[in-house]
């Protein structure tokens, strides 16, 4: 059984299987992590591309250490936009991903005792403008064992394009663009109009470049969608329905990998790399930096029209017949699509709050924007107002408004596109979601009732008080199933028998939880009360991987279905390091996803062979013995031993060697305790503490100490900056200690420092630590459970031992 690695914002674990260990990507925890001047020496090969991350949101916390390029009112004025987080390197539009690491005052998520660190974002990001240096810069990480992640210029609802402790390239750069009339299929010599196309476009530019010479892409609706990880993830939008979609499109690529080559993939080279990236995913088997697509007469007269049903009162009977009303409009769709319409709709779900128990239903409302080309008003009106008296007939004589708007027409479509990106587009909602592909035998061919039931039960909130809002968007059809094979790649095979993509919001994300927290809570609650529906409803249909619930638990089956398997072997081929994954990825469930592995301060590095058990008898006591069966060498920057319980504790520590230049503290809150102490063989120049359990209460430096480690809620500083001061407290509190005693432990837990103490803060220390010293501590357990009467065995590779400022406490199995 292979072993798994733990993908997270803070850190990177390895649980050890029994035969076979998955290998951990590199931290800056770890011996192996580049130094500084490696770093250096990198940027100078790179010719000076290298960026090191400078969380743009610094600039609202004084006194930190980084040095952001924007002042605060700029960043706060611009975050809520999508095209600012484009424009910056580290910077992404959702940043609960990046476990909130630096947010401006007044961001979704803040908090002001947070503070700003890295934190989720990659360490290092290269500001590519070649592919020389992409291939530079991905060979020289991935031989290092550090993990690659690629941003273009858009967005990505699923953190896709951020992780820490990684090197991240940035294709913002890449825009070339210009137009082949007659681009030449290198298998079978058939010409095509095409567009040679950078990555760093957005559908924005690219869409106005192409227009140039009269032509328009299949991308999409929203100007600010990055090209790459749009089209890559499949790609739909306005013209897919008639077009295909924009995995379709592609006719060749230029691709660098993870092992430093620079590859065309086409339909007569490199084919499977061609195939993977027709629709199998994003940021996983190479940077693509260039696209050859398919380009097409810019369609003229495009004409619009609405169809919009809604319960107008909030009786029983005009709200069931609103459903009713809307799954009569569904089921319509399919016959509208095979017409050449497509469109896209919105549909709510009012709270709950007022309803009774008896009367639990939702007053629902949907409106679906029609439009199609190169057509007349006539025409569309003529197929829109038999699907209107069809609801009306429905609905009776209950209070349900029905409206048929009238018809409008826009010269082309790229006066179309320009009308529907008038507004910026937002960013730094948090929230999560879950959709579904659905035909014809999902929509028209089950009763009126039968699919007014599925709506009702797939428009619900996860906070009854929230109103449930659905996205419908008509982009399957006649498009995507006349695709030829040849065109045909990774692209989950359930679009070519889809006609609509819907999309449910109602999973709430909890302020009050950490990101990881709030995500878990979000993702469980999808699990067991929506992906049910849509398996019921839609069982073997599949998702739409960029806009999909990213913690389903079939997300092989659903985002890319039958393509899996072979997407699989393609990656292990041109990514054979796995340097670059991502959540709900290929490949993927060989890595955990979690961003409170480090629990806020605190990363455990008791990972190799290590037994560790807690037993605890009747009388309230607890023995806990730590011991390796080898000697232990921790060779990081520094790190710290924390131990602390308010009952009776006996500890032994043995075979620990420490082999970096580090800090020590063994902290105790014990007022009756006794211990069989070993002291800890040293390699390196360090300071080791001392520290006495109390009679009572720690004294006001210990408590200072304390606050540091396990209240950060009381300091307004990054997580490098109250490590750094924790430096200089020990050293100035106890300078030169060569021995320490150890009375009383709640496990054994690993702590990091990620940067080296600078002398200049020692009047911080004293300034700001010391007086605002706390004389209590409140300690709390993960599941608020008693450890008395508890027995909790870790097997060899495992972890014992954890916190956080509020879970001290956490026991967890590997």
């Amino acid at each position: 059984m292979a072993g798994k690695a733990t993908v997270s914002f803070f850190t990177i674990l390895c649980a050890i299987g029994a035969s076979a260990q998955q290998t951990c990507k590199l931290t800056p925890l770890d011996a192996d992590w580049p130094s500084e001047a490696d770093w250096s020496a990198l940027n100078t090969t790179l010719g000076g591309s290298l960026i090191k991350t400078q969380p743009v949101a610094s600039s609202c916390y004084p006194g930190n250490p980084f040095h952001s390029s924007q002042p605060c009112e700029i960043v706060k004025k611009e975050w809520g936009y999508s095209y600012y987080h484009a424009s910056l390197p580290e910077s992404i539009g959702s940043p609960l991903y990046a476990n909130n690491s630096c947010l401006p005052p007044g961001a979704p998520g803040y908090t002001p005792t947070k503070g700003c660190e890295v934190g989720g974002a990659p360490q290092y990001v290269v500001n590519a403008t070649t592919e020389e240096q992409v291939a530079t810069a991905m060979a020289w990480a991935s031989e290092r064992n550090i993990r690659i992640i690629i941003k273009g210029t858009g967005h990505d609802l699923n953190g896709r394009s951020s992780g820490a402790y990684s090197l991240s390239i940035w294709t913002h750069n890449f825009k070339n663009l210009d137009f082949d009339a007659g681009w030449r299929s290198p298998s079978d010599n058939r010409t095509e109009a095409a567009i040679i196309l950078g990555s760093g476009h957005d559908w924005g530019s690219a869409s106005r470049g192409a227009a140039k010479f009269g032509r328009v892409l299949v991308g999409g609706v929203d100007e600010t969608v990055g090209v790459g990880g749009h089209i890559q993830g499949g790609g739909h939008g306005p013209l897919s329905s008639t077009f295909g979609l924009g995995a379709d499109q592609i006719l060749q690529v230029r691709v660098v990998t993870t092992q430093g080559q620079i590859l065309v993939a086409n339909e007569a080279q490199n084919q499977d790399l061609l195939w993977a990236i027709r629709g199998g995913g994003a940021g996983q088997y190479g940077v693509v930096t260039e696209y050859v697509l398919k380009a097409h007469p810019n369609p003229g007269n495009v004409v619009s029209c609405a169809i919009e049903v809604s319960a107008a009162g909030n009786d029983i009977a005009a709200k069931e017949a609103a459903w009713r009303g809307f799954a009569v409009l569904l089921a319509s769709v399919p016959d509208l699509m095979d017409a050449g319409l497509t469109g896209t709709g919105m549909g709510l779900a009012s709270t709950l709050q007022n309803a009774s128990v008896s009367n639990p239903i939702r007053k629902a409302s949907i409106s679906i924007n029609f439009f199609t080309y190169n057509t007349t008003e006539e025409k569309v009106a003529s197929l829109l107002e038999p699907v209107r008296d069809r609801i009306l007939a429905e609905v009776g004589n209950s209070t349900v408004t029905v409206n048929l708007s009238k018809p409008s027409t826009q010269p082309d479509f790229m006066t179309f596109f320009e009308s529907v990106n008038e507004a910026p587009s937002g960013a730094g909602t948090a929230g999560l979601m879950t959709s579904r592909l659905l035909g014809r035998k999902e929509l028209s061919d089950i009763p009126i009732s039968t699919l007014a039931s599925y709506l009702q039960r797939i428009m619900v909130t996860q906070d009854p008080t929230s109103t449930s809002l659905m996205v419908i968007g008509l982009q399957g059809g006649l498009g995507p199933r006349n695709v030829p094979e040849v065109m045909r790649g990774a692209l989950n095979p359930a679009w070519r028998s889809a006609y609509v993509h819907m999309m449910s919001y109602g999973a709430s994300i909890d302020s009050s939880l950490s990101p990881q927290e709030a995500l878990d809570g979000a993702a469980q609650w999808l699990e067991e009360t929506m992906e049910p529906v849509w398996r019921e409803w839609a069982p073997g249909s599949g998702a739409y991987m960029n806009e999909g619930n990213a913690f389903d638990c079939m997300f092989k089956e659903d985002f890319y279905g039958a393509s899996y398997d072979r997407l699989v072997e393609i990656k292990r081929k041109y990514d054979p390091a796995e340097s670059l994954f991502v959540l709900s990825g290929v490949g993927s469930d060989a890595w955990d996803y979690d961003l409170n592995s480090a629990a806020d301060l605190y990363l455990v590095i008791l990972n190799q062979s290590l037994a560790c058990a807690v037993h605890s008898p009747t009388s309230c006591s607890i023995a806990i013995s730590c011991a390796w069966s080898v000697p232990r060498v921790v060779s990081v920057p520094s790190f710290l031993l924390v131990t602390s319980l308010f009952v009776p504790t006996v500890v032994t520590l043995e075979s620990l060697i420490v082999s970096a230049g580090s800090v020590i503290a063994v902290i105790v809150v014990s007022p009756q305790a006794t211990s069989s102490f070993i002291p800890i063989p040293v390699q390196g120049h360090f300071s080791i503490v001392s520290f006495f359990s109390p009679p009572v209460f720690p004294s006001p430096p210990f408590m200072s100490l304390l606050a540091v480690l396990l209240f950060p809620q009381l300091l307004q500083f990054p997580l490098s900056l109250r490590f750094e001061l924790l430096a200089l407290l020990l050293d100035f509190a106890h300078p030169g200690s060569t021995h320490f005693h150890h009375r009383g432990t709640a496990g054994c837990i690993v702590v990091t420092r990620l940067a080296d103490a600078d002398p200049n803060l020692s009047a911080l220390v004293i300034d700001h630590l010391l007086p605002g010293a706390k004389t209590t501590l409140t300690y709390k357990s993960k599941k608020s459970e008693s450890l008395a009467d508890k027995e909790v065995a870790v097997p060899s590779g495992g972890v014992l031992g954890g916190g956080s400022a509020v879970n001290m406490m956490m026991y967890s199995r590997a």
